[in-house]
């Protein structure tokens, strides 16, 4: 749980490390790692004398969950070390117990003892297996900071917390919290070198302080670190992604270098775009609470409505249905594009059009309680649904997987018409994490499975009489299989997003209906793939990572703020992305109607050079001070402005009556982008 290093001035081999380990204690090296001792009473290792003052390590019970251990870094003598105590694994708030020592670590004294909670009532309040952190101030032994849900701070031995101020500057990427710093700490450090400067990793990313932590500045922007549960892209046009995030809101991406927050959803879940109508968003927030936009998710928090009350997991009272943090909701994939939610059992609604909204009565039951027996690891203890499929060809036929690895489907959804179809053996009784079905053939059916068992964690069910079939040939062993598409207009290209793993890879391909995978991960980093998505009318891939954010895979493209407003051309900033990276010259085209160009250039129309970054995005530096020119902060180029169009001419050159300007084609190095923009 931590690793603390002291170096002596020599080398690795001869310094001293400490280790944190669960339930397990502290554990010490003189020599680099090679030998460990255990300090905490109650290991016994010949040749090893433990501290004195530390708790008992006891079993089967532990005595204590996570460790955490600071060294001031004024005299490596003095140290702090936290011993969690939740006595669920999960969500319980509760304290840890806090221990100092002024001699190396020989004799330790408990400053802080969490069953008895001192100071204010929440301070210190934690989820020890999730939220801790533990730092010294770099001058002041005594002033001791402790994270938790909140950040608190002590400054007289770790005897007693108060709450430590987390005002942060605005900013518009961090998520809801706006002017505070996120709960849920999980790392704050020192700068020993700089004494007011702290750093600190929460749910909401990384701030810093450089007045020892009287005030905050979020430090998110162009930092890829969102944790998605789920992305889902739009194939109506313009590039529009949605995204729900782990802890934060939903956000929205139509192409700029910058997520929009919806304002929608803490700890927001499953996605939807509608099918029909790409303004009607939906979101979940955490426990499965569905919610809907009718303004494309932009409106601000008081554009989403509630449409789950007559779920009633949602009421949270005895007799409510058992729910996952994340509970699978979904519309089916054609006509007439109804939604299901999942509990224990699957709820349905008819898809409503913008005006009509969605009422509390349309939500029914179309299954029985499906999932059964307990799951302690999961918040609320209980087997719950966990993916749910509808059949492209057959709107009515439904697959469902649970928590426990089982698996129903039904010919038509209504209570009592499910059919279990999972044989255990072969398939495991891992928690099932996605269903497909192929869009031709209802019975065909791929499911993946989470897990790190030696099983096969992709399964096939090649018809409805077929025995189930493992699908893991060219894929790595113990790894986690998070979800698997099909590739649209391709029935045997299948998409399976992964677990990181020594192949390094993280997205697979089949060409073959799951017979052989391949890796297709060329630029992705090695995390957690949660979910992927297409929008075919830009012939584009996206993947959600969990922890990394969200990559883009697919020709270049363009997309455009502003344009035609009201009738006439405003400004037209042009945000690029997948074009060759580094290229020193790109070329922009301004195109009217009949195909003719207006202008060519390779400035944009205030005179900076037209290029590509590292990345790929396309940006315009400026020749004389070497700034890039930004738009809403975010780097852009202008193909007009209100001075003008590339190539100096003018807006009205560009956009003559029965003609008018309709599209920006740039190319950089050969690969080429085209953006209508229309009126």
């Amino acid at each position: 749980t931590d690793l603390e290093v002291l170096l002596p001035g020599t080398s690795l081999a001869t310094s001293t490390l400490f280790a944190g380990f669960s339930g397990r204690g502290l554990f010490k090296s003189t020599n680099g790692g090679a030998i460990w001792c255990p300090m905490n009473p109650g290991i016994v290792v010949a040749g090893c004398t433990a501290a004195t003052g530390l708790p008992m390590v006891t079993s089967p019970t532990p005595s204590f969950d996570w460790v955490e251990l600071e060294i001031f870094s004024g005299d490596s003598m003095v140290m702090y070390a936290s011993f969690g105590n939740c006595p669920d694994p999960l969500a319980a708030n509760c304290r840890p117990d806090i221990y100092k020592t002024t001699d190396g670590g020989l004799f330790w004294t408990q400053q802080y003892d969490g069953s008895i909670h001192p100071g204010d009532a929440n301070c210190g309040k934690i989820y020890s297996r999730y939220s801790h952190a533990l730092a010294i101030d770099a001058t002041d032994q005594r002033r001791v900071w402790l994270g938790g849900i909140e950040l608190c701070l002590s400054s007289n031995d770790a005897q007693r917390f108060n709450y430590a101020n987390t005002i942060a500057l605005s900013d518009p990427m961090s998520s809801n919290w706006g002017n505070t710093v996120h709960d849920d700490m999980h790392q704050i450090f020192v700068n020993p070198n700089s004494t007011r400067h702290l750093y600190l990793t929460s749910d909401g990313g990384f701030a810093t302080s450089n007045n020892n932590g009287n005030s905050w500045t979020h430090r998110n922007d162009s930092l890829q670190i969102t944790g998605w549960q789920s992305i889902t892209a739009s194939s109506a046009g313009q590039p529009l992604v949605i995204g729900g995030s782990q802890d934060n809101s939903a956000s929205m991406w139509s192409g700029s270098r910058r997520w929009k927050e919806t304002g929608c959803c803490g700890d927001s879940g499953f996605t939807i775009i509608d099918a029909v109508d790409p303004l009607i968003v939906y979101a979940t927030t955490n426990r499965g609470k569905p919610m809907r936009s009718t303004m494309g998710g932009i409106g601000g928090w008081e554009d989403w409505n509630d449409v789950d009350a007559m779920v009633p997991m949602i009421t949270k009272v005895p007799g409510s249905d058992a729910v996952a943090m994340y509970a699978p909701f979904i519309q089916g994939p054609t006509p007439p594009h109804d939604l299901y939610l999942g509990t224990n059992r699957v709820w349905w609604a008819a898809r409503q059009d913008r005006l009509s909204g969605l009422a509390d009565a349309d939500w029914e039951p179309v299954s029985e309680i499906l999932t059964a027996g307990t799951a302690p690891e999961l918040i609320g203890g209980m087997n719950v649904i966990t993916a749910i499929a509808v059949a492209p060809s057959n709107s009515e036929r439904l697959y469902v997987g649970g928590y426990g690895g089982e698996l129903w489907t039904t010919p038509s959804a209504c209570v009592g018409c499910w059919i279990k179809i999972d044989n255990h053996p072969p398939l495991p009784f891992d928690p099932v994490t996605r269903i497909v079905v192929d869009p031709m053939d209802e019975f065909r059916i791929y499911v993946t499975y989470s897990g790190f068992g030696s099983n096969p964690h992709v399964w096939r069910k090649p018809s409805d009489t077929a025995p189930w079939e493992p699908i893991d040939i060219g894929l790595p062993a113990r790894t986690p299989a998070n979800t698997i598409h099909v590739e649209p207009g391709e029935a045997l290209n299948l998409w399976l997003g992964m677990d990181s793993s020594i192949s390094g890879s993280t997205i697979y391909k089949s060409v073959n209906g799951g017979d052989t995978w391949m890796t297709f991960s060329q630029g992705l980093p090695n995390v957690p793939v949660y979910d992927v998505s297409f929008d075919t009318s830009n012939g584009l891939v996206f993947a959600g990572t969990h922890g990394r954010g969200t990559w883009v895979l697919g020709q270049p493209f363009l997309s455009n703020y502003e344009g035609w407003v009201n009738g006439d051309i405003w400004d037209i900033p042009m945000y690029g992305h997948n074009f060759l990276p580094d290229q020193p010259i790109c070329t922009m085209r301004i195109l009217l109607r009949d195909g003719t160009a207006c202008a060519t250039d390779t400035k944009d129309s205030t005179g900076a050079i037209l290029m590509t970054d590292p990345d790929g995005h396309l940006i315009a530096e400026d020749p004389a001070t070497g700034m890039l020119k930004k738009f809403e902060d975010l780097p852009v180029a202008w193909a007009c402005n209100q001075s003008g169009c590339i190539e100096g001419k003018s807006i009205m050159d560009c956009n003559p009556v029965g003609n008018p300007l309709s599209s920006v084609e740039v190319n950089c190095g050969g690969s080429l982008a085209l953006a209508n923009i229309s009126d």
